[in-house]
């Protein structure tokens, strides 16, 4: 005789959407000060004068491994904040959580996705009127620092100057960045406790 079995034997427990949450306060205030670190390396290196080839070449690796620091927090950051979104929110926020990393690295896509993840996480997350201004100011400032840097670089691949303007706009797109950050953040952190009641 075969055993029968009960469709509710087959069923896997629901997991209350809460716990799905995932605090991106912490990640978020190591994003911010890597940004801002990184942002600060960037205006002195073109000023620091008389340190020789070899104090160039580590200006360079601190630069690159802040660059990555950097970009590997934000990321992580994003996603979190992604993951959030779709508790407070579900299916309103465009994409799915996977895409909150991948689409920093999907090229063609990566000029306007990241942006319209980050405006369906604050639409989810509340916020207020003003952030969606500062999304829109920081989007605008990280693309014209993206299209600029090959410009740059190859200024700095054939010993030109170092532009002011791509320091000025560097520190402009890390300035919003961590205030996209902090303003994200804080939206989350008062969805989740208006969530717990």
């Amino acid at each position: 005789m075969r055993p029968t079995y009960a469709a509710a034997d087959l069923t896997l427990p629901k997991v209350p959407q809460q716990d799905r949450l995932r605090p991106p306060g912490t990640v978020g205030v190591v994003a911010q000060v890597l940004i801002g670190v990184k942002a600060v390396v960037e205006i002195v290196a073109p000023l620091v004068t008389g340190i020789g080839r070899e104090g160039v070449d580590v200006l360079v690796r601190a630069d690159q491994v802040l660059s990555l620091a950097a970009a590997l927090a934000f990321v992580v950051w994003f996603g979190c904040c992604r993951t959030n979104a779709e508790v407070f929110a579900p299916g309103r926020t465009p994409y799915g959580d996977g895409m909150a990393a991948l689409a920093w690295f999907i090229p063609v896509f990566w000029w306007w996705g990241p942006w319209r993840i980050a405006l369906g996480i604050r639409r989810a997350s509340g916020g207020t009127r003003g952030d969606v201004a500062l999304i829109n100011a920081w989007w605008i400032a990280w693309v014209a620092r993206m299209v600029s840097l090959p410009l740059y670089r190859l200024l700095a691949l054939y010993g030109g100057p170092n532009p002011p303007w791509f320091s000025a706009l560097s520190a402009v797109a890390a300035a919003l960045c961590i205030a996209v950050i902090s303003r994200i953040t804080a939206a989350q952190n008062a969805a989740a406790r208006a969530a717990a009641g």
